[in-house]
Order: structure tokens, then C-alpha cells, then sequence
């Protein structure tokens, strides 16, 4: 009887696992996935300090911003991590997806029958899982969205009861997490609710200061070397010279409106259909029949309550975060958090989301459970759907249905070409691999030109430039007064460097970094002070179009190279 309750969940999650499976498998690095923020980034980091042995080094440099400290990049003690030091880099990427997926799932199911204390509505938490498993979130922390179910049933179980194995599964959570982007505001909610408990008890609840004591330990273990860095190394980072320009509170408002209903694509919720509606309309009608009933006092004590007004609490930070006053108030209290970005509080709402929405789904006394499903369905169908920056599954759905109709009849039904790259063709390894043989490259400092370094970063090639948020202050000044020439005519990329300096790119008004199919340009100059290039050490330059300046540059044209099973014409210059 208890496994009919969870067939309907195990069936949809079955075929979602076998056919996914089967067009990757079909398709293998065929596939389109997210290039911003991630193939740019974080996928060409871990193949890069792999490829250089450099997982579990200390006072290392990686070949790529000249040398960057390795400190400044992932730790090594993270189960995500372990993934990619283990498998190649493409099989990663899946096993990671599935492992995601997979966490989601479990955690929900386990969140589901601590809350309501039984397995009646099983299908209901594993389809609730599944869809939260396959939100579109930032891939690279993708175990710390998944794994946020599971600590909150953990929290719930020590606020029931105190037990030691509570404190140890806190102190190993950060193998899952990450201190920045999650674990910061799990210790700051936890504090929070440290001092409500003590409120509501009459009496401290010291289990949870206990329970941020091993979060705490755990995060600065796990992540030993972002604290070396923030407190021991010596010298300023770009994070010290960020710039951004104050909003008005009617900027504020909108910020807040947009985040609450469509989220932000780095945490993803596509929950506006029928998640938020669901939840707002049960939201309303059971705090109105609460104060009908004269029972107002039951809705501070509703558990449902506290789910929707955090995720209010969680976009109104998200939409001060950019405000004037509020940073300069982080960064009298607390200095070392300046130009630390508040509005990843928002990062939890997705899973408010959807753990508001199996509540309702739960609770209501549905005449139908046809009802209850097709509202499960409907949110499973609006998720794989919707186009959002991390949608893989929408992206490679409108790609398949581009070769089953053809892409012409695609594009005139969506008013929209398919000009992106897929995994494979992005990083054009076998383009690469002949062109360093070919010119018998051996670890030269390079700069990409009309493409992001993380193409060259992938294929072994050091790099000069590249794509951190967070490394040294005096190489970005070092790197400016190679690119000045090009800041001097665009004001744009200018301020873009300047104030952030996240991307340190070798910027062209003339062409583009994205990564399309096609570019609008064949030729283009480079605007690059030459001595500092060489000063730095620079050698090669890697460009997608012929630099008309090359011989100004004191450069050699190398050649042209192309491959078939590459999109890139591929020009390289040697000084």
C-alpha cells in the first residue's frame, strides 16, 4: 500500500531518467549547455587545475591570469570537486546533473516525512523533488541548492530532539555547500531562529548554537583556502575597488517585484506557473479563515507562514543590495565583507518554493487526486520548459525539435535562430589539439582575442586572461595597462573593467566574446599595448578574426586554422 502512494512519483521520475539518459547518450557533447557563468568559468577552471595537477597543492600558481594563486580557485574538499578529479570533464558534467537531481529527490522525500510524519503523500515528495532537482539553478554550486532539504529535516529533528549524530551531519554538510553562496546565510538563519526558539521556550536552545558551532567548523575546513586568503594573504583584491552605481527606491520596487515573481537566473524557481499562484492563493485563504475563525494566533504558529515571508525577506535584500547605503553600511560593520553580494539570500528561495508548494499540496483535502497531480505535471512540464539562462532541458528540447521539423520551420514559428555553440564545438578540442602541434606550442602565456579565454584555458593553453571574480589588484592594474589602448576609445567596456574587472578580457568594440556560430566580422584590430604584453610574459595571440594590426604590433601571422568539427576560424599571432 505504501509503495502505490510513491508509484506515481517513481514512474515519472523513471521516465525522466531514461529518456534524459537516452538523448545524452545520442547526443553526447553535442549538447548545449549554459556558456555563461559556466563553460566560461567554472567547467574550464576544473579541467585546467586538473590538467595541471594542482587539486591538492598549496603556494601553487595555475597557468591562467598570469599565474594565479591556486587559493583563489575551488576547494579540493568538496563532493562536487571530487567529480571532476575523478572523471573526465564531459562525464562529469552528467554525473553531476543526475547526483544533483538525485540529492533533490531523496532530500525531499526525507523533508516530506519528517514534516507530515508519514509516506501518504510519497508521490507528492518525489515529484516535488524532482522538479526542484531539475530547476535551472547555478551549476557549478548545484549540491548546495540540492542538499537544502536535507538540512532543513536535520534542523527540524534537533529542534524535536538533541542528539549528537545532528551536530555530526551539520559539521560534513559543507562537503555538499558552499560557505559563500549558502553557508553564510544558513549560520545567519539559524541565529536568527536561535533567538525566536529562546523567545517561544522561555529558555536558550543551545543545540543550535551548537549546530552553527560544527556548520562553521566544517565550511572553514572544507574551504581552508578562501578563509587563508580573506584573512592571512597579504594585498588588496578587485573585490576592494568595486564600483556600482546607486538605485532609486523605485528601482528597488521593481528589483523586488521581478525577483518574487520570476526569481534571478543564477537561482532559478520558474516558479510563476502554478507554483506561485498555488501558494499565494492557499497563503491568503489560510490566514483569512484563521482571523474568521478567531484564531489569529495561529498564524505566527503556521510553519507555512514563515516559508512565504522569508522568500519576501530574501528579495527585499536582493533588491537593497545595489543601494548605496546599504553597502556602505556592510562595510563600516563589517569590512571584510565589502563588495560581498547580500542578494544571494535569494539563492534559498527556490527551494522555499517548492517546499511551500508540496505543503499545499499536502494539506489540501483535494476532492480529486487527478487535480493534485496535474497541478504537479503542469509545474514538471513549466520547469523543463521555460527558457532560463541554466535551462539545459529547454535549450536542447527546442534544438531537438529544430532537427525533427527543421531548423528554418523552428525559426519562423519562434521568430528565433539557433546560433549557439554546443559543448563540444565551444571548446573545439580537436581544432586545438592540432594547433598547438602545429606550432609546437609549450605552455606560453597566450591571450584570446574574439572569444573567451576559457576556450584556450580548456586546452591546456596558459592564459594571461580570463574570466574570476576575485584575484589580485595589482594584476588587474597590470592587465589594464595592456588593454588601455582599447578603454581609451570604449567607454563602455571601460567602465566595465574598471568598476568590476571580474572579466579580464582583451575588450573590442568591433568583436564580440559571445559565442555564436557566426560572426558579422572577418577582420578587426587589436588594440593592445605591445610592450606590456611582452612584459608579461605574452607570446601567442588567439583570435577568431585576422588582426589588420598585427605588424604594429610587432606580431607574426602564424597562420589560419580550421576543422571541421569546429565552427571557429581560428587566426594565431606570435610576438
Amino acid at each position: 500500500m505504501k509503495a502505490d502512494k510513491k508509484n506515481g512519483g517513481v514512474f515519472l521520475i523513471l521516465i525522466f531518467f531514461v529518456c534524459s539518459l537516452l538523448y545524452i547518450l545520442v547526443k553526447r557533447d553535442n549538447l548545449y549547455l549554459q556558456i555563461h557563468d559556466y563553460l566560461d568559468s567554472g567547467i574550464a577552471h576544473y579541467k585546467m587545475i586538473k590538467d595541471s595537477h594542482l587539486f591538492w597543492t598549496f603556494s601553487s600558481s595555475v597557468p591562467y591570469l598570469g599565474g594565479l594563486d591556486r587559493n583563489y580557485f575551488f576547494s579540493e574538499l568538496k563532493v562536487f570537486s571530487w567529480i571532476y578529479m575523478i572523471f573526465p570533464c564531459f562525464p562529469a558534467i552528467i554525473i553531476g546533473w543526475y547526483c544533483k537531481i538525485s540529492i533533490a529527490i531523496a532530500g525531499f522525500y526525507y523533508l516530506g516525512k519528517i514534516i507530515f510524519g508519514n509516506d501518504e503523500n510519497g508521490s507528492v515528495y518525489l515529484i516535488a523533488g524532482l522538479i526542484y532537482g531539475i530547476t535551472p539553478t547555478q551549476p557549478i554550486n548545484s549540491f548546495g541548492f540540492a542538499s537544502l532539504p536535507f538540512l532543513l529535516a536535520v534542523m527540524i529533528l534537533l529542534k524535536r530532539k538533541f542528539e549528537v549524530k545532528y551536530l555530526v551531519f551539520m559539521f560534513f554538510y559543507p562537503l555538499f555547500s558552499d560557505f559563500v553562496f549558502f553557508g553564510l546565510f544558513i549560520c545567519g538563519f539559524t541565529l536568527v531562529f536561535f533567538f525566536i526558539d529562546w523567545i517561544n521556550e522561555k529558555k536558550p536552545g543551545w543545540r543550535f548554537i551548537g549546530a552553527i558551532i560544527a556548520l562553521s567548523a566544517g565550511f572553514i575546513i572544507t574551504e581552508w583556502r578562501l578563509f587563508y586568503t580573506f584573512l592571512v594573504a597579504d594585498g588588496e583584491t578587485i573585490r576592494d575597488s568595486f564600483v556600482s552605481n546607486d538605485i532609486s527606491v523605485l528601482q528597488c520596487l521593481k528589483d523586488f517585484v521581478w525577483v518574487f515573481l520570476f526569481g534571478q537566473y543564477h537561482s532559478a524557481s520558474l516558479h510563476l506557473f502554478p507554483v506561485l499562484p498555488v501558494c499565494l492563493i492557499y497563503f491568503f485563504i489560510l490566514n483569512i479563515g484563521y482571523v474568521k475563525k478567531k484564531k489569529a494566533g495561529y498564524i505566527f504558529k503556521d510553519p507555512f507562514n514563515p516559508v512565504m515571508l522569508l522568500q519576501v525577506f530574501n528579495c527585499a535584500i536582493y533588491a537593497i543590495n545595489e543601494t548605496h547605503w546599504f553597502k556602505t553600511l556592510i562595510a563600516t560593520i563589517i569590512p571584510p565583507l565589502k563588495g560581498f553580494s547580500f542578494a544571494r539570500t535569494l539563492w534559498l528561495c527556490p527551494f522555499l518554493w517548492y517546499l511551500a508548494f508540496m505543503m499545499v499540496l499536502c494539506r489540501v483535502k483535494w476532492k480529486s487526486k487527478t487535480v493534485k497531480y496535474s497541478i504537479c505535471l503542469m509545474s514538471f512540464v513549466f520547469v523543463c520548459l521555460f527558457p532560463s539562462k541554466y535551462n539545459h532541458i529547454s535549450t536542447n528540447v527546442f534544438s531537438l525539435v529544430g532537427d525533427v521539423l527543421g531548423n528554418e520551420i523552428v525559426e519562423q514559428v519562434f521568430h528565433k535562430k539557433n546560433d549557439k555553440l554546443t559543448y563540444g564545438e565551444f571548446y573545439s578540442e580537436k581544432l586545438f589539439d592540432r594547433i598547438k602541434e602545429d606550432i609546437d606550442y609549450n605552455g606560453e602565456w597566450a591571450i584570446a582575442y574574439g572569444m573567451h579565454p576559457a576556450v584556450l584555458e580548456y586546452n591546456d593553453i596558459s592564459t594571461l586572461d580570463g574570466y574570476v571574480s576575485f584575484y589580485s589588484a595589482d594584476y588587474k592594474s597590470t592587465f589594464r595597462e595592456m588593454i588601455e589602448p582599447e578603454l581609451e576609445k570604449d567607454e563602455k567596456n571601460r567602465e566595465y573593467f574598471d568598476n568590476w574587472g571580474g572579466r579580464a578580457y582583451v575588450f573590442s568594440k568591433d568583436v564580440g566574446y559571445d559565442a555564436v556560430r557566426d560572426l558579422q566580422i572577418n577582420e578587426a584590430a587589436l588594440l593592445i599595448n605591445p610592450e606590456v604584453f611582452s612584459k608579461m610574459g605574452g607570446k601567442y595571440v588567439f583570435s577568431r578574426v585576422r588582426v589588420s594590426n598585427h605588424e604594429n604590433l610587432g606580431m607574426e601571422e602564424i597562420g589560419m586554422y580550421s576543422d571541421d568539427s569546429s565552427p571557429y576560424s581560428i587566426w594565431v599571432y606570435a610576438r
